[in-house]
């Protein structure tokens, strides 16, 4: 079901944009959970734990947008 408006609405972005954005968004949270990977242990206790809480509310994130992305053009 397509709801207009959303970030990968076909009629806005076509299939080609839909599929660019899954992909960016893939190398994006890629090279910040790398960063924060080596980030992480070079830091203390809290920051270490709040380094490692990136990473996964990151993914969390693309994760949404990846499934709005198949329930919208597939």
């Amino acid at each position: 079901m397509r709801r207009p408006g959303s970030p990968c609405d076909v009629a806005i972005m076509g299939l080609a944009g839909a599929a660019t954005l899954v992909a960016l968004l893939a190398m994006v949270g890629f090279a910040v959970s790398l960063v924060c990977y080596v980030l992480y242990y070079r830091l203390g206790a809290l920051p270490s734990f709040v380094d490692g809480c990136i990473p996964l509310a990151l993914i969390g994130v693309v994760s949404v947008v990846i499934a709005g992305c198949i329930d919208f053009v597939g």
